[in-house]
């Protein structure tokens, strides 16, 4: 059930540092504040008003269900989110659960307690909670539980959590965590470490039933994992109880704390992120959405304390946009990566298509899909959607669809309103097979249809090149020295006549196109770019740098030399961005135990030559991927999944802007208790009409800062120092190499 009460007009936000919330003094609304330590804020409301939401950063918001005049908001809950079905804070005394499908059954001898995000719930050996739950969500094969918990010595050998007819959690005599599946024959997971008592232990457990048949486990940053193949799964759980879930007063004894029940598997990495009690060094936004308006407050968490940043560490403690560090120096960089906290991603993987579909679609599909840390991989059919304004997956239920496959791309067609995807690869077992069918994605209807088309045999296809070219109506497919047209009108195949291939300066060439080369058209000069790719010689996989430009007129291959290139390499984000007339690259790899790639790279077709980019707050290096989305009304690339490890399959969202005029910008916070009030320095590189600004605001208690200047501070104790680097009209690039305070 849902429960909301009015609350009132917002009247001043007030600042603590425990989570037991002490009053403290006010905050100036909309003014940037500076914490250490735990991080908790009270909301005081007026008559009048309601508190709907409140977020930290660019995270989900999280509902506000309570109806407390003084409302604690805490850093390091769980935040509801589309796939949620109970979310327990215990903020609001009412508080039971934000979802319909849930309904409390019973509450007997419930009390509240210190919690470790603001209150909790104290169990002793009678307490009892029970949440039944819906039919439509009894039925769930997929599903996430995450709780804090603090146990005292009366809790071992008590029953912590069970989600009835599909899981229990117990604190075994020993100290250790046992967990199991109410199956007949299906194993459990113990604990490594036992629990600690009396302090905050963070448990997080997921059933993935459906793709991967795993169940996956994390107690205080240790991992298990255990695979379910061929036996009995649960099917859904009937209702959420705790403490004496055997109703003979002998349950678990503790306090709990932000349990959060979600009907999707989550993979490893995202269950140990869950656990992170403290936010970044660096500054943050709580956004407070209210009945009367959304307001906001900026703060600084854990501000610098030496005397002047001089190296990466230094500067990362603050905030960096469209600036790297590269051997100490402050540096504008063209690109800006930013990680999207997108909920309920899809489980990991990598080798799977990537496609833009427009109004801020991004489709994908299948691939080598496995959990972030642990094998075994399996090719999936499950297909998801993108949104890149809301940052949000979501699955699209398909009655029909290719069987699981991976190594290939796939391409749009607006004209037709459908995506194409041909053959693909099935290699997670040990017989490998290449497919050579047919199949279209309806955008519209969201279904899969395979066709049959006429005309000639493609054979079987992976790891091919694949575009949609608008001129002609029809898609390409690249494989070797065969070009293969289809017609999603006609439904028919043809091949076209082998290509020609020539030299920069005209002299016959003997290239085909290779496997899994970076491939896109330019409708300017109605070409199709080929970059990298491997072949097979012999026994040996090659992998080049080789750059090609494909005349679709003339059919002929133009194989460039250009002296500045990307490394050989295999499967990059790779991307058309049409508002500037450039290929993106981004990444990539060659073999699947070889490094990664972690750079950035964009080919002008017009002039014939690739450039290399700095990025700020770069991801770790990556690859695995056949396709990248560019969203020109948001001018934004968007890097989907991948991998970044033999070892380390990811599910991650990253959007990218890459402007070459950008102004680098760095933001510090300087903590002076410790070190003094020495003078300002700034040591900056400048050439030409290149420069470095600096701009300040000081405060003297971390509450009020006063506004910007261009004076340098004065003896203040906090001083924000916004640096900005910008690029001189000849090209000329500014560096730092020092800013801060001398030593007094």
């Amino acid at each position: 059930m849902q429960v909301r009460f009015p609350l009132g007009r917002l009247a001043v936000l007030v600042f603590a540092l425990s989570s037991d919330l002490p009053q403290a003094q006010n905050l100036l609304d909309g003014e940037l504040a500076v914490t250490s330590g735990e991080l908790a804020w009270k909301l005081a409301l007026q008559p009048g008003d309601e508190l709907l939401s409140y977020g930290w950063d660019e995270s989900v918001e999280i509902p506000w269900l309570g109806f407390e005049r003084i409302v604690p908001i805490v850093w390091g809950e769980c935040a509801a989110t589309p796939a949620t079905l109970l979310a327990l804070r215990f903020q609001g005394a009412r508080e039971i659960t934000s979802d319909p499908r849930l309904a409390l059954v019973q509450a007997r001898d419930v009390r509240w307690t210190a919690g470790r995000h603001g209150r909790g719930l104290a169990l002793g050996p009678s307490t009892r909670v029970v949440l039944g739950v819906a039919s439509t969500a009894a039925a769930a094969r997929d599903w996430t539980v995450d709780l804090r918990f603090r146990p005292t010595p009366f809790a071992l050998g008590t029953t912590l959590l069970e989600l009835a007819g599909a899981l229990r959690v117990s604190i075994r005599s020993d100290g250790h965590l046992a967990v199991r599946l109410e199956t007949p024959t299906a194993p459990g997971l113990v604990s490594t470490e036992p629990v600690t008592l009396g302090a905050w232990n963070h448990v997080a457990l997921s059933l993935d039933g459906t793709l991967l048949e795993h169940l996956r486990f994390v107690l205080n940053g240790e991992t298990q994992a255990r695979a379910l193949a061929g036996e009995p799964l649960p099917f859904g759980f009937t209702a959420v109880r705790l403490g004496d879930t055997n109703d003979v007063g002998a349950g678990f004894v503790g306090a709990l704390d932000d349990l959060h029940l979600k009907l999707t598997s989550s993979v490893t990495a995202e269950l140990l992120e869950s656990g992170l009690e403290d936010p970044a060094a660096g500054p943050h936004r709580l956004t407070l959405r209210l009945a009367s308006g959304v307001r906001t407050l900026d703060f600084w968490h854990e501000p610098f304390t030496g005397h002047a940043l001089e190296s990466e560490a230094d500067w990362k403690q603050g905030r960096l946009v469209h600036a790297t560090v590269e051997e100490g120096r402050l540096l504008r960089a063209e690109g800006n990566w930013t990680r999207l906290f997108a909920p309920d991603p899809p489980t990991s993987r990598t080798t799977h298509p990537t496609v833009f579909l427009g109004d801020g679609r991004v489709f994908t599909f299948g691939g080598e899909t496995r959990d972030s840390h642990i094998w075994p991989m399996r090719n999936t059919n499950d297909t998801w959607i993108f949104d890149t304004r809301s940052a949000l997956w979501r699955r699209v239920a398909t009655s029909v669809a290719p069987s699981g496959r991976c190594h290939q791309p796939a391409a749009y067609s607006p004209d037709h309103d459908l995506v194409l995807y041909v053959g693909g690869l099935k290699n997670d077992e040990p017989e490998k097979e290449v497919f050579s069918d047919t199949w279209v994605y309806r955008v519209g209807s969201e279904t899969w249809e395979e066709r049959f088309p006429s005309g000639v045999d493609i054979g079987r296809q992976g790891d091919d090149g694949l575009i949609y070219h608008p001129p002609t109506r029809r898609f390409a497919l690249f494989n070797g020295g065969e070009i293969l047209i289809f017609d999603p009108t006609a439904n028919h195949w043809s091949r076209r006549a082998p290509a020609t291939a020539v030299s920069a300066d005209g002299l016959p060439s003997a290239y085909t196109v290779p496997g899994s080369p970076m491939t896109g058209w330019d409708p300017a000069s109605d070409q199709v770019l080929f970059f990298g790719g491997a072949r097979v010689v012999g026994t040996d996989r090659i992998y080049v740098d080789t750059t090609v430009l494909y005349d679709v007129a003339a059919n002929r291959h133009v194989v460039l030399d250009p002296p500045v290139r990307p490394s050989p390499r295999v499967r990059s984000g790779f991307a058309y961005d049409g508002n500037h007339g450039r290929f993106v690259l981004a990444g990539g790899v060659q073999d699947q135990f070889s490094e990664r790639e972690d750079d950035l790279w964009s080919f002008d077709p017009e002039r014939r030559t690739w450039r290399e980019h700095r990025a700020a707050n770069a991801p770790s290096a990556r690859g695995g991927f056949y396709g990248m989305a560019f969203d020109p009304e948001l001018d934004r690339f968007v890097l989907l999944c991948g991998r970044n490890s033999p070892t380390r399959f990811l599910n991650e969202a990253w959007s990218l802007r890459l402007d070459e005029n950008a102004t680098g910008r760095a933001f510090a916070l300087f903590d002076r208790t410790s070190t003094g009030a020495g003078a300002f320095v700034l040591e900056a590189e400048t050439s030409g009409t290149a420069r470095v600004d600096v701009r300040f605001r000081t405060s003297r208690d971390g509450r009020a800062f006063g506004p910007w200047t261009t004076d340098p501070p004065g003896s203040e104790r906090f001083v924000l120092a916004e640096v900005r680097l910008r690029r001189g009209a000849g090209g000329e690039e500014p560096a730092v190499t020092r800013l801060g305070f001398e030593r007094p």
